[in-house]
């Protein structure tokens, strides 16, 4: 009779409503967010993806992509904060820039240091983007509720 030799899987449980990676509810977020967003309508990547692989390069504006590039350099990068998701609404090709927050309390609270500061946000609506805040709120027991607003 043969032996089982195979080793058995390391198994890790990882409880988002308590956990204290903020990283990891940012991520859960913006996923939740990208899978909501698809359903409205929109074309939506994560922003380093469109900057670093040039994506949505034909509906952009070359002000548009320029304003993404800007955040290729360690210096700008470090400087300024980004937004989470670039999209494109696809029944009108409007270019979006998209805020995700996560949270598990009752009532987001705005924390604008948390988000693209004002400067930057008059910026990329000067060059033709719309806001949008997308914030995710993690109930319990995999229910979340999700809603979104222009800025």
């Amino acid at each position: 009779m043969r032996e089982n030799t195979k080793q058995p899987w390391e198994e890790k449980v990882i409880d988002l409503w308590k956990t204290r990676d903020n990283g990891l509810l940012g991520e859960v977020g913006e996923v939740l967010a990208w899978k909501y967003l698809w359903g409205k309508g929109f074309v939506v990547w994560p922003f380093w993806n469109v900057v670093h692989g040039h994506l949505f390069s034909r509906e952009l504006t070359k002000k548009q992509l320029d304003y993404l590039e800007g955040y290729r350099s360690m210096a700008s990068a470090a400087e300024k904060r980004t937004f989470d998701l670039v999209g494109i609404l696809r029944s009108n090709r409007q270019a979006y820039l998209v805020e995700v927050k996560t949270t598990r309390s009752e009532r987001y609270r705005y924390d604008s240091r948390k988000f693209p500061g004002s400067q930057q946000r008059l910026e990329a609506k000067s060059l033709g983007f719309k806001l949008l805040l997308v914030v995710v709120r993690l109930i319990d027991n995999w229910r979340f509720s999700i809603a979104c607003k222009e800025l």
